[in-house]
């Protein structure tokens, strides 16, 4: 689902196929730092100059929402 709704915004990449709980995603300058102030934890991954998202086994629905909810408010500025 994370995979799937960060590829639907656009300027948003993905550099691989999700695979398992991990979640490779290219971002539009800023932000990554947008949301790292709003205090969502996830990693830069410089393999593929992408950022690391993860998910656990109870990581919600609603979580994911709220995330590309934050995602969309900032790129709409």
């Amino acid at each position: 689902m994370l995979g799937r709704e960060l590829a639907a915004i656009a300027g948003v990449t993905l550099p691989f196929d999700v695979q398992t709980n991990a979640v490779f995603a290219r971002l539009p300058d800023g932000v990554a730092e947008a949301l790292h102030a709003r205090g969502w934890q996830f990693y830069q991954f410089s393999a593929a100059d992408a950022w690391r998202f993860m998910c656990t086994w109870n990581t919600t629905k609603e979580a994911i929402q709220a995330l590309i909810g934050d995602v969309r408010e900032i790129l709409a500025g």
